[in-house]
């Protein structure tokens, strides 16, 4: 389901070549392409507590969505999504951990993560991930795979480097890492699925924060204006009495 659209985004059905608008509310079924054009952006629920951030001039395919329920209570979900051109960030819920089966496609394999937040592009010099909370691990197939931690980027399948070192190598990273923050902070600030409670908002925000103020010190004050500002909203996920710790948390 689309939970915030700006500019022109559009889908075709698997099979189909029909293009549709996408809107706020719009569905999005599985076998979907979905596209954003320039300026745009599209960020989706694809199930709840695992939400997709769609860049401009991206184009990816919705290659499963599955619920799989023991009565009414969700056992399993499983999100994998195959990202053609681009770029997308991921926000995962760290509470449905146990219950997240979720991937972004690349030419390497697929970026596999259950409680993380992590951005993944491709473009003609190939594909980059960046891990800003949790933990990322690509299966580049054949039975090997690649653990690419928090605060860690792999650019190709390669081993992974410092998101600072991966900057300096690829400066268009850096826009990367300072989207995470904006969208994290949006996300705590409209209390959406991925941080549904104080405490998770918070451990997920600090996160993305230390991680992006590690990788971008010069950008850090402005990364913190961002996040104290997530958290002192009045529909903030934090907000309320514990919103002075919260801030100091944030702080120290």
């Amino acid at each position: 389901r689309v939970i915030k659209a700006t500019g022109l985004a559009e889908m075709t059905l698997a099979g189909g070549s029909t293009v549709i608008r996408l809107a706020v509310n719009s569905l999005i079924p599985e076998g979907a392409t979905v596209t954003t054009g320039a300026g745009s952006e599209l960020t989706i629920e694809t199930l709840p507590g695992a939400i997709v951030t769609v860049n401009p001039t991206s184009t990816l395919v919705v290659e499963k969505l599955q619920l799989i329920k023991n009565g009414d209570v969700i056992t399993e979900q499983t999100v994998t999504l195959n990202l053609k051109q681009g770029k997308v960030l991921s926000t995962l819920d760290p509470a449905r951990k146990a219950i997240n089966r979720y991937g972004v496609r690349t030419p390497k394999g697929v970026a596999a993560a259950r409680g993380t937040v992590y951005a993944v592009r491709v473009d003609v010099m190939g594909s980059s991930i960046a891990t800003l909370s949790g933990q990322v691990t690509l299966d580049l197939g054949g039975g090997r795979s690649l653990s690419i931690p928090v605060g860690t980027s792999s650019v190709n399948g390669a081993a992974t480097t410092t998101l600072a070192a991966a900057i300096a190598s690829n400066p268009a990273l850096a826009q990367d890492i300072a989207t995470a923050v904006s969208v994290v902070a949006a996300q705590v600030s409209m209390r959406s699925s991925t941080v549904e409670t104080s405490a998770s908002a918070l451990a997920v925000l600090a996160s993305v924060l230390n991680a992006a103020s590690a990788a971008l010190p010069e950008q850090a004050a402005n990364f913190m204006q961002q996040a104290v500002q997530a958290v002192a909203a009045p529909t903030s996920a934090v907000f309320g009495a514990a919103t002075g710790d919260a801030v100091a948390t944030l702080t120290e």
